[in-house]
């Protein structure tokens, strides 16, 4: 007796774990409607601000720490090694500006090289940034409003790229021998159609 009743429990119970996990799937089926890409988007502002906002706890708490760490060395009277920090950390400022410098003279040579691209009687409308990235921003921002559009092909090609195809005279002379054909017969535009 106690085997039918270990029977009859399996499928009640295998019944219970299919309504949840139908109960399961239509929740996550709306949840995922209910996602939008304002949602999403908001969403992601949120983790930004509040990544913003560790990010700039853990810069100060760094900060205290080795302020703390430099008072207790001046405190014992370690100068030598408070030198040898401070220089460390000179040291590396130095090596970001000289980094830095290196970039922005890159920046400005690039932007004045687009500048120079943009047609002269739009360059009134190119701000003067003192930030070459600023300006480097703003010019790619800006990039599609400064290009020359392309002009259309007046060459009859239509649907191709302007350049017409060649065929060479090896090609020529197997699609001839091939066709069993005079080369001097053969159309070589057509030839260059079919060999796209």
């Amino acid at each position: 007796m106690t085997d039918t009743t270990g029977q009859e429990a399996t499928p009640n119970t295998q019944e219970g774990q299919g309504q949840a996990v139908e109960l399961e799937q239509s929740q996550a089926e709306q949840d995922a409607s209910a996602w939008t890409l304002e949602k999403a988007e908001a969403r992601l502002k949120e983790l930004n601000a509040e990544n913003a906002k560790w990010h700039k706890r853990f810069r100060e708490v760094e900060k205290a720490k080795t302020d703390a760490e430099a008072a207790v060395m001046a405190e014992q009277g370690k100068y030598k090694e408070l030198y040898q920090s401070a220089k460390a950390k000179a040291d590396a400022a130095d090596a970001l500006q000289e980094r830095l410098d290196a970039i922005t003279a890159q920046a400005q040579a690039a932007n004045e090289r687009r500048i120079a691209a943009i047609p002269e009687h739009m360059r009134s409308l190119v701000p003067e940034y003192d930030d070459a990235l600023k300006l480097a921003a703003w010019l790619d921002a800006n990039a599609a409003v400064f290009s020359r559009p392309t002009p259309p092909p007046l060459d009859g090609r239509a649907g191709g790229n302007g350049t017409p195809a060649t065929v060479t005279d090896a090609e020529v002379l197997d699609f001839a021998t091939r066709m069993r054909i005079d080369p001097a017969h053969v159309d070589r535009a057509k030839l260059a159609k079919l060999k796209r």
